[in-house]
């Protein structure tokens, strides 16, 4: 999400801000934030019907919302099951992807799915 953290500062100012007080200000924003999606004790499932309506919010091509959705009914959901998000660990991850490579997929497929799952189960 974008945020504006204040006025830029001009040459020759001395109101707004320099690069410096931005980044140092946008730090300590990004300290603050919590988790909008309370995701323990929610499945895979659960967490991506929330992920995609958050994105249907902020106005992502249906192009790419089909692809999520594609990857959450397809490869997420099938293979977690009804595994809570919070109780995934990096052996159940490596593990689908030895699957999906076992099936044959490409390694920029297993990519876009790491992503989704990433993306969909972090707080930024």
């Amino acid at each position: 999400m974008k945020r504006k953290l204040g006025p830029r500062r001009k040459p020759g100012t001395r109101e707004g801000l320099i690069k410096s007080q931005a980044e140092s200000r946008l730090r300590s924003l990004m300290q603050e934030v919590k988790c909008a999606r309370p995701v323990e004790r929610m499945t895979v499932e659960q967490v991506g019907k929330l992920y995609i309506g958050e994105l249907k919010l902020v106005g992502r091509k249906p192009s790419t919302l089909r692809d999520y959705e594609i990857i959450l009914a397809r490869h997420l959901v099938p293979h977690f099951g009804r595994k809570a998000v919070d109780r995934i660990t990096h052996e159940d991850v490596a593990a689908l992807l030895r699957a999906k490579l076992g099936q044959g997929l490409a390694h920029s497929t297993l990519n876009h799915i790491l992503n989704v799952l990433s993306e969909m189960t972090s707080c930024e």
